[in-house]
């Protein structure tokens, strides 16, 4: 091969792994998968928590907020809100949200430092369970990450992946 065809190869190469690691994404880890089929649930309560030290107040509003928006867009469930589940009618799935992981990178540390500021990270442990019997239907570990390069984003892209963990693990459970 020629010298003039390695060079645009090789910067093709680079360009690739460079853009690998800039996507932002999730991953859904099975504790207790659930066995049941989500059709039999016409609602959802979702609950988040916090069990980290950090302040993450704005996270768990953006995360309430995300993840309600896309469970909804769904379009498989009549009513998705926000509370804990406690009085809720039968035919309501609680789904609750505990962080118990949170890695913060700020836009201004990504300008600043670019990639070596490192992913922004939100893990949290969902537990699925009906709101009548209060039994556990499933739970899982779910963790939003945002991409790892100079000009990926922060904590904002790990709370979105995050919440679309939470959609996807809903939507992956519903048999049709």
């Amino acid at each position: 091969m020629s010298k003039q065809r390695i060079i645009p190869l090789a910067a093709l190469i680079v360009l690739s792994i460079i853009l690998a690691g800039c996507t932002a994404s999730h991953k859904m880890v099975s504790i207790e998968p659930s066995e049941s089929d989500l059709r039999s649930y016409s609602a959802v309560v979702l609950s988040v928590e916090s069990n980290v030290t950090d302040d993450v107040q704005k996270e768990m509003t953006d995360l309430e907020r995300l993840a309600v928006a896309k469970i909804k867009a769904l379009n498989i469930f009549k009513s998705v809100q926000l509370g804990n589940g406690e009085r809720a009618p039968a035919g309501t799935l609680v789904v609750k949200a505990s962080i118990s992981k949170m890695r913060k990178v700020s836009g201004t540390s990504r300008f600043m430092v670019g990639a070596f500021a490192g992913r922004a990270s939100m893990t949290m442990d969902v537990i699925l369970s009906d709101a009548v019997t209060k039994e556990s239907i499933g739970s899982y570990s779910i963790t939003g990450q945002s991409g790892g390069t100079g000009v990926s984003g922060g904590t904002s892209d790990a709370v979105n992946k995050a919440a679309e963990g939470i959609a996807d693990l809903l939507a992956n459970n519903y048999k049709r």
